[in-house]
């Protein structure tokens, strides 16, 4: 009886208010939501995460935020900043005392990630927190005050470029592959740095997120927490099996823009422990940001003629081989290791680098200059294309990452005695490790010419009895870095 009573009312109340409407359904209705109007556009230092107006990050279903939003391992919604220069901004509010940018749709952003507001640059000149800090004295002792995390203050001093990467740094452009280098000056207390805010009050310079408006670095290595168990890969971002366990505490000292450029999505890192393995910026978070460098940096090494446009080579006895590699226009070869070659004509060690055959450069007459043919070239050429030796001092090296020299010049004297068995043994176990060339799954030729080549030329060594022991650690050498080749250098074609 209660239930049929409500419902009667409630459809008079529906007849009296659809009578309304009826009497005025001839006039114009039009029920819309209120617009927001941007106030201009913003950029921004770095990714960060979003906030709703309670300054809570926001969190979502994974992967179901639309672009230029993102989302971590967690699900907290980040501004993705990339590929896109500016974002509309709509308001400015303050919340939990901090100042916030409105993008609109319930999403902020603090503004200690804000760089440039309508094209006026907001960090000239300022620090930003990483982390809440103390405020010390130029003697190092705690002044009793603080600052929170993301607050802004100005520094005492001038920003300086830098010839060398100092310990704390920043880039111009992080992601530009010629990146210039600036620091601002610290004052060293108690065998730490800092940096001067004026009035004798100074701030730990491991504690700044950004300078100017720029990430600021660290030339060290830095502690990072895994977001996911996940498996470490190589230069190549082939998975290793080295397993990473959610919570899991790393060291990281290098981030690496990788080779995949189509979108960017953030930087590999280089494990310090594990010089060949590398993790996804987006599988850790990390205290400090690192120095960069391209993929190309770690994974080739170039030279350019000292003088003229080729470049001779040479055997591993140090002699001539009658052929140069042409280079027109100064155009790079690769290298790919450094050694002391002893030359018995000389009765001395010179340096020498090791030639990478991978981009088949046009060969030429050294005596002529003139191209050379396949059935021109001299014996052994073709089978030992992948062993051969540019003199150090013919060219250039145009890398930031200096080749380690793989002995010494006493090494490359003592060593040219006859190899017995045993000192054999190690080259022997190698060579009969390794895969038949025909298993070798690669995209490249040369890569797999390479190993194929490494492999006949610790063969031969292994047969003669006339192998140096220079020549066996060479050969060993060589096994070991054409087979880490076939991996770290190898991607889908048309990459």
């Amino acid at each position: 009886m209660k239930i049929t009573k409500k419902f009667s009312i409630g459809l008079a109340v529906v007849a009296l208010i659809a009578s309304h409407f009826l009497v005025n359904i001839n006039q114009p209705q039009s029920i819309q939501a209120a617009k927001q109007v941007s106030k201009g556009k913003i950029t921004f230092i770095k990714n960060d995460y979003l906030y709703d107006k309670f300054g809570h990050k926001i969190k979502v279903k994974r992967n179901t935020s639309p672009d230029p939003f993102t989302t971590d391992h967690q699900g907290y919604k980040i501004i993705y900043t990339y590929e896109d220069s500016d974002f509309n901004y709509y308001a400015i509010n303050k919340i939990n005392g901090q100042k916030y940018y409105d993008l609109g749709g319930g999403n902020y952003v603090n503004a200690a990630v804000v760089k440039d507001v309508n094209q006026k640059d907001t960090k000239k000149g300022k620090l930003v927190l990483a982390n809440k800090s103390l405020i010390y004295t130029a003697k190092g002792k705690p002044t009793g005050q603080s600052l929170t995390q993301n607050a802004i203050v100005t520094y005492y001093g001038k920003v300086r470029p830098a010839t060398t990467m100092p310990k704390y740094f920043f880039y111009d452009e992080d992601l530009n592959k010629q990146k210039q280098i600036f620091y601002l000056p610290t004052k060293t207390i108690s065998n730490k740095q800092y940096y001067a805010l004026g009035h004798n009050r100074y701030l730990r310079a491991d504690n700044i997120a950004s300078i100017d408006g720029h990430i600021a670095r660290y030339n060290g290595v830095s502690s990072a927490t895994l977001l996911a168990t996940v498996k470490t890969s190589t230069l190549s971002q082939h998975q290793t099996d080295h397993l990473l366990k959610k919570g899991q505490k790393i060291k990281i000292d290098l981030a690496v823009i990788p080779r995949y450029l189509d979108g960017f999505e953030g930087y590999s890192y280089r494990l310090h422990d594990y010089p060949d393995e590398y993790i996804d910026e987006a599988d850790i978070t990390f205290r400090n940001d690192l120095p960069i460098v391209d993929y190309t940096a770690l994974a080739f090494n170039p030279i350019t003629p000292v003088t003229g446009n080729s470049i001779e080579l040479f055997d591993f006895t140090g002699n001539p081989s009658g052929i140069s590699i042409q280079t027109t226009n100064n155009n790079s070869i690769l290298i790919d290791g450094l050694f002391y070659l002893w030359l018995p004509s000389e009765h001395k060690a010179s340096l020498f680098y090791h030639f990478l055959n991978y981009d088949n450069p046009k060969l030429i007459n050294y005596q002529t200059q003139q191209p050379l043919k396949q059935n021109d070239l001299p014996n052994n050429v073709v089978a030992n294309y992948s062993n051969y030796f540019i003199k150090a001092s013919d060219v250039k090296f145009n890398n930031q990452n200096k080749l380690q020299i793989q002995n010494t010049k006493q090494q490359a004297q003592n060593d040219q005695v006859i190899a017995t068995n045993a000192d054999k043994s190690e080259l022997q176990k190698l060579f009969m490790s390794f895969e038949n060339t025909n298993k070798v799954i690669t995209q490249y030729s040369d890569l797999k010419a390479n190993y194929r080549n490494a492999l006949t030329n610790a063969s031969q060594v292994l047969r003669s009895n006339k192998t140096t022991i220079a020549q066996v650690n060479e050969a060993t050498w060589l096994l070991e870095t054409t087979s880490k080749q076939l991996i770290s250098l190898d991607f889908p074609l048309g990459d």
